[in-house]
């Protein structure tokens, strides 16, 4: 029932995403475009190509690399399908249910 319940909650959400190279990332007051993120990661590989033990090499290249995955999960808009008032309840009476049963089934009997 738990699963069930969780496969169909998951099939009703979108996700979505707003991320494009024009969009500028704002940082306190400064706005940086997304373009240089990837510039920046191009320079870090590309240094990691020439010595692969340059520290500063695998700080641009793991940094950016890190801001281009942040940048892409904070420009995710994520939204519940429209659905009627059923098949909401039914939803959450399988993934209740099932979770109850799931943790009855585990606790300790004497």
């Amino acid at each position: 029932m738990f699963a069930i319940g969780i496969y169909i909650l998951l099939k009703s959400i979108h996700v979505s995403n707003t991320f494009s190279m024009n969009y500028r990332f704002s940082y306190g007051s400064v706005g940086v475009p997304a373009g240089i993120l990837f510039l920046g990661f191009i320079l870090g590989v590309g240094m990691l190509f020439f010595n692969s033990k340059n520290v500063v090499a695998w700080l641009v290249t793991i940094a950016s690399l890190g801001f281009l995955i942040v940048g892409v999960i904070m420009n995710l808009n994520v939204s519940l399908a429209s659905m009627d008032a059923f098949s909401f309840l039914s939803i959450l009476v399988l993934v209740g249910g099932g979770a109850g049963l799931l943790l009855g089934s585990m606790r300790k009997s004497n």
